[in-house]
């Protein structure tokens, strides 16, 4: 694959509470923010709130596999204020390789070495000059810093506004990536906020090169119908019906599956994308997951596609709530991208596996 995460921050609730479900095992490793809250613009729509917590004021992503090229997209709103971080890529010490921050002038320039906890922002490589971002509206941005080429590349609603190259060092790793309201040094004011969030690499066949993403949305398709279960349901009278909160409930709504013997799996569909939609990019399949005891327990999320299955990743579990999640970008039906129709029509098996 080359999807690493995708997000539309709609799973988790609003408010502080999301951060802390956000914790739970999904690759997001520090949230100084007010959590997730009501779209700015969009009437009914919601979005990672940046600008809330301490003076650090950053928001951090863990790279799942540490890697020498990797890819960032997400739409970004600003209210307004000084010089803003949305992208850096830092080490595996969390120091700061390169930087992509918004001027003032809302033009968009590439920093070397910034970040740093604090002690500089950096050396500026490259920069617009001329303002691509404005302000109280959002902005689709999408960059990736490629050590094996030695480039960074950087796309505005997928035209790119700026390149620079740099000498090839394919054995440096990137670890992490923060999202910071605003450079170090400066003083913030107003609101920054992100939504449609996917982080990507190198590693698979689509999907994986600068640009690539594109102005995309990530939307929440939910389970929406009962196909058939073999699993007990707490809190609910349907599959679908029951564990579909948001956010969660984790000691009320759930379903489960003992293993003497391991019952057949609970199959539901999916609500379906918006009539609009032409392309998909990739499907994340995400659960929020535990077990009763200290026994041994596994389970995979398989997506039915006609009549072919796309078999997920087994999973073990803890015995406290977390979540897990698969990214499959192939219709195991096709062997190529999902359709719109393909998507609409599948559906989801959980399986208990030991």
């Amino acid at each position: 694959m080359s999807i690493q995460w995708a997000d539309n921050f709609g799973s988790y609730g609003t408010g502080s509470g999301s951060a802390t479900l956000m914790l739970n095992g999904l690759p997001y490793t520090r949230l100084d923010s007010g959590g997730v809250v009501a779209d700015p613009v969009v009437s009914g729509g919601v979005c990672w709130n940046l600008s809330s917590g301490d003076g650090l004021q950053y928001q951090g992503s863990i790279v799942p596999v540490p890697v020498n090229a990797f890819g960032v997209a997400f739409r970004w709103y600003s209210s307004g204020g000084g010089q803003r971080m949305p992208i850096t890529w830092t080490d595996g010490s969390n120091h700061g390789l390169y930087s992509i921050v918004v001027e003032i002038n809302g033009a968009i320039s590439i920093y070397q070495n910034g970040y740093n906890f604090g002690q500089n922002l950096g050396t500026r490589v490259a920069t617009t000059t001329i303002p691509v971002i404005t302000y109280n509206s959002w902005w689709h941005i999408e960059a990736m810093l490629d050590y094996a080429l030695g480039n960074i590349t950087v796309y505005v609603e997928g035209v790119q506004v700026l390149t620079y190259s740099f000498t090839a060092a394919p054995s440096t790793l990137i670890y992490n990536m923060v999202y910071s309201v605003t450079t170090y040094g400066n003083a913030y004011s107003g609101s920054v906020c992100i939504k449609d969030f996917v982080m990507y690499d190198k590693s698979g066949t689509v999907n994986n090169t600068v640009g690539s993403i594109g102005p995309c949305t990530v939307y929440r398709l939910a389970l929406d119908s009962d196909v058939s279960n073999g699993w007990s349901i707490t809190g609910g009278t349907t599959v679908n019906g029951t564990i579909g909160g948001e956010p969660p409930a984790d000691s009320t709504s759930y379903i489960t599956a003992g293993v003497s013997p391991i019952p057949a799996p609970a199959v539901c569909g999916i609500s379906h994308l918006p009539s609009n939609i032409v392309g998909v990019r990739g499907i994340v399949s995400l659960q929020r997951v535990a077990k009763s005891d200290g026994g041994d327990a596994e389970y995979q999320v398989d997506i039915v596609s006609g009549s072919s299955t796309h078999t997920g990743t087994a999973h073990t579990l803890s015995t406290s709530f977390n979540y897990q999640y698969d990214v499959v970008e192939l219709d195991p039906a096709t062997g190529d991208l999902w359709s719109p129709i393909a998507v609409n029509n599948l559906n989801i098996e959980i399986n208990r596996t030991v």
